[in-house]
């Protein structure tokens, strides 16, 4: 009977330890399990009762969960980089499959397209740009890099120096497309070309009459003071015609270089008129001129120097051809949407055929308004710059035999 009792202790012993033993077990095994889930880094410094004769294990699954963690983490790290990169770039870019569809497109390039999502779609349809495909075309021909020079055949009238290079991606031969925009060059180099031609152009006459008169100096009129002063007198007059035309010239090259940049600046144009006016009293000119100004300050957008330049040439205009009989009237008018500064003659007016092409260069509307050659021909193409610039307007009533109406509307705005 004691017997019994001893084995029946021992197998409850047993029993017992048994049960602590697999519940130890099970326990280490979800904290492993958990662990190796959750947190590999702290296996290592975790003793686990069941598990210390596989530390060296744990260790290797440790370092090879790290090393694969790290490898993840880089790859997430390029990849975020890269889409930032590609997505910010301050040109539009693109990449194309063999298909030529659209894999990638960046913001430039989005608005570019009006803003729609051109990715899986043709980018031959998707961009109106003369000589994408023959650029594309050569890149994966000869599998290198190229460039071309492209132009977008919308009425957006772009002109690009596109970028082309091929790349594989997972087996698949992918084009990589930058587009740079190269407009403003464009246009500068038209500038510069248009002011060399018309510069050769217009000076060819002052510097042949000026040639003129020097040879008559140095030969029959060395002696005769009557012709050398007359002549003297004519050449000073050319000289000066050059040097207006010249400095015209460059005012005007200047600000159609820059008709696309406005302002950032205000104005009062009860100041500007009354700065006019105080210009225009003197001299021959204090009789023809009547203001018609606001009474207290009006500020609006824009450059008061270049307004200026805008509104004296249209008072000497008015001067020029309006009648000698008759004053010329300077008003502001304004509404809710703009600010308006009216010229007023009562000359001999404008065809209406003519109306069109006043602020063309070097535009000369009839032999009669010719007769003063005091005048470069340039005036109102750099009023219509002036105010291209300011998002402006000039608008010509004209009435032959009665007189015209030049008015200057300008947005109601200040920055």
């Amino acid at each position: 009977m004691f017997i019994h009792k001893e084995i029946i202790v021992v197998f409850i012993f047993l029993a017992a330890i048994t049960s602590f033993l697999l519940i130890r077990f099970f326990i280490d095994f979800k904290n492993f399990r958990d662990l190796l889930n959750s947190n590999p880094d702290n296996l290592e410094k975790k003793d686990f009762f069941f598990f210390l004769s596989f530390k060296p294990l744990v260790f290797s699954v440790t370092k090879i969960l790290n090393e694969k963690n790290d490898v993840i983490q880089t790859k997430n790290r390029s990849i975020f980089f890269f889409q930032n990169f590609f997505q910010d770039f301050p040109d539009p870019l693109l990449i194309i499959d063999p298909n030529n569809n659209i894999v990638e497109i960046n913001k430039e390039a989005t608005i570019l397209l009006g803003g729609e999502n051109y990715v899986e779609k043709n980018v031959l349809l998707a961009f109106p740009i003369y000589g994408l495909n023959d650029l594309i075309k050569k890149v994966r021909s000869e599998n290198q890099n190229h460039s071309s020079e492209l132009r977008v055949t919308d009425e957006k009238d772009i002109i690009f120096n596109a970028w082309a290079t091929v790349f594989k991606k997972q087996e698949q031969q992918l084009i990589f497309i930058r587009l740079y925009n190269i407009t403003s060059e464009k246009k500068f180099q038209i500038l510069q070309n248009e002011f060399v031609a018309n510069a050769s152009h217009e000076l060819r006459t002052p510097i042949s009459s000026i040639q003129g008169y020097c040879e008559t100096l140095l030969g029959v009129g060395k002696n005769d003071p009557k012709i050398r002063n007359k002549f003297l007198r004519i050449i000073q007059k050319e000289i000066y015609r050059m040097k207006a035309l010249v400095d015209d010239m460059l005012s005007l090259f200047k600000i159609e270089r820059f008709e696309h940049e406005i302002p950032e600046t205000n104005f009062d144009i009860k100041l500007l008129l009354d700065d006019l006016e105080q210009i225009f009293e003197s001299g021959k000119k204090k009789k023809l001129i009547k203001f018609t100004k606001p009474r207290t300050s009006i500020i609006a957008n824009g450059s008061y120097e270049e307004i200026r330049k805008v509104m004296t040439n249209l008072i000497e205009n008015a001067i020029l051809y309006g009648s000698s009989e008759k004053s010329i009237e300077v008003k502001y008018k304004s509404s809710e949407r703009h600010h308006e500064l009216q010229v007023k003659d009562f000359g001999q007016g404008i065809h209406s055929k003519d109306i069109p092409f006043l602020t063309n260069r070097f535009y000369r509307v009839s032999s009669t308004r010719n007769k003063n050659t005091n005048s470069t021909g340039l005036g109102l193409a750099i009023v219509k710059h002036i105010l291209k610039r300011h998002n402006a307007q000039l608008k010509v009533e004209s009435e032959v035999g009665k007189g015209s109406t030049f008015s200057v509307c300008m947005p109601n705005s200040v920055v």
